[in-house]
């Protein structure tokens, strides 16, 4: 009986610190991805900037020309840079779909455990009264005469 305040004490301490760690894993995925969404905004947005440039100037200039192959070669970096960022947030998302699912299954664990342990609760009461009427049954049955009918009477209850 005094195991069961313990055990739920634990599984309450053990439900906290998971649901912190599932809160404080949860932002900080949530504030990379939104770093990587704004880089990657960014960087479309100078890309796009960089092509107009470029488009309005004509390819009659040889400064141009060069300038056009330096913004290609950068745009080809800012490419695999944007791949990559959405690869990370792909997988920052995928985590956090692991961690909630994680979460929901010691969820459903803990609301068992808390279940199993009121029913213990409850039971134990149970066997406290149901010894009381025995222990009781046994002295009365003692306390009777040998061969008497009442005697007799409590043979069968405690068989």
């Amino acid at each position: 009986a005094a195991e069961a305040p313990r055990r739920a004490a634990a599984v309450t301490d053990a439900r906290a610190r998971l649901e912190a760690d599932h809160a404080k894993r949860s932002s900080l995925a949530r504030a990379i991805m939104a770093e990587k969404d704004d880089k990657l905004e960014a960087l479309a947005r100078k890309a796009a900037a960089l092509e107009n440039e470029l488009a309005s100037g004509g390819h009659a200039h040889r400064k141009f020309v060069e300038i056009a192959e330096k913004q290609a070669r950068r745009d080809g970096a800012l490419a695999t840079e944007a791949e990559a960022s959405r690869l990370a947030t792909s997988r920052l998302r995928q985590a956090i779909r692991q961690r909630d699912n994680e979460m929901a299954d010691l969820a459903s664990r803990l609301l068992a455990a808390e279940r199993g342990l009121v029913e213990a609760t409850r039971d134990t009461g149970r066997d406290a009264v149901n010894l009381e009427y025995v222990k009781n049954l046994v002295v009365q049955y003692l306390s009777l005469r040998p061969g008497s009918s009442e005697h007799a009477s409590l043979v069968p209850v405690l068989a």
